[in-house]
């Protein structure tokens, strides 16, 4: 049996907010969890201290071909870490990286997977990157779209938005959980509770409610207003923005909207994305 559990979703899309509810859910902290929990709760398959724990070579020599070859080896690694399950944040597509599957199976207990309105994501992106809004969104239609390594983190395959989405939802799953962003916002009780039945815990009403106030978009505000956050870039006056919906009215330009329309309409569609006007 697995002991991974994936938190998965292309970036902006509700990751760290998911995580940071389940922390103060499972420790029932009676105040929210201090913001600098999140790192030291949980992880990512892609920082590169894992990849020297399984490889000691000098990482300057890795090859991307190295990386694929040690991903489920880390996974592996982490899995070893605990007798309890690991929630583990991935940005990564469910697609091959350098020939090899990114995921291994064998450790994998489950897979949450959230998916946001890509205009929105468009929006929240381009501040965090602190890029262009026409920048993010030739990203987001890139195949393929490969991250970079950094000095923290090692590359991985981010891939389009469209090819995002479908490697992770095209073929139901009854280990993969997929919930939307909008959903979460506009009826945390029923998403974050379908969370919590997905993962087949049984959670009080009142603890429910706790753990989701706990994990307010108002309180995640309030908490990085006051103590910060290490994951907000050097590109953003704050991580925790409105966390709203349909941020992108008044932002995007018409020619905007519909480039990430035409190309990610099929999968917009699926969701429920496809703005009114912008219908075929």
């Amino acid at each position: 049996m697995g002991k991974i559990v994936w938190i998965a979703s292309y970036p902006k899309s509700g990751n760290t907010w998911v995580r940071i509810f389940l922390f103060n859910l499972f420790l029932e902290s009676p105040e929210p969890l201090p913001l600098s929990d999140v790192s030291r709760m949980s992880t990512s398959d892609t920082i590169l201290r894992w990849y020297k724990e399984v490889d000691d070579r000098d990482p300057a020599t890795w090859t991307t071909e190295d990386i694929a070859d040690m991903r489920p080896k880390v996974q592996r690694h982490l899995a070893s870490l605990t007798d309890e399950p690991m929630f583990t944040k991935t940005h990564a597509a469910l697609v091959l990286m350098a020939g090899r599957q990114p995921f291994d199976m064998e450790v994998t207990a489950a897979a949450i997977y959230l998916v946001r309105n890509p205009l929105d994501v468009a929006v929240s992106y381009a501040r965090h990157g602190g890029v262009p809004f026409d920048d993010i969104i030739q990203v987001m239609s890139t195949p393929n779209h490969m991250l970079p390594r950094t000095d923290a983190l090692v590359e991985f395959v981010q891939g389009g938005w469209t090819q995002h989405v479908m490697s992770w939802t095209r073929e139901p799953s009854p280990a993969i959980h997929v919930v939307r962003y909008e959903d979460m916002v506009a009826d945390p009780m029923s998403a974050f509770g379908g969370i919590c039945a997905f993962l087949r815990l049984e959670v009080p009403p009142e603890s429910l409610e706790q753990a989701i106030s706990h994990a307010s978009i108002d309180t995640l505000r309030r908490l990085e207003s006051e103590q910060g956050f290490n994951e907000r870039s050097a590109n953003q006056e704050r991580f925790f923005g409105e966390g709203g919906v349909d941020s992108w009215r008044g932002v995007l330009n018409d020619n905007q909207v519909r480039q990430i329309v035409s190309r990610h309409g099929r999968q917009m569609a699926r969701f429920g994305y496809v703005p009114e006007r912008f219908q075929a």
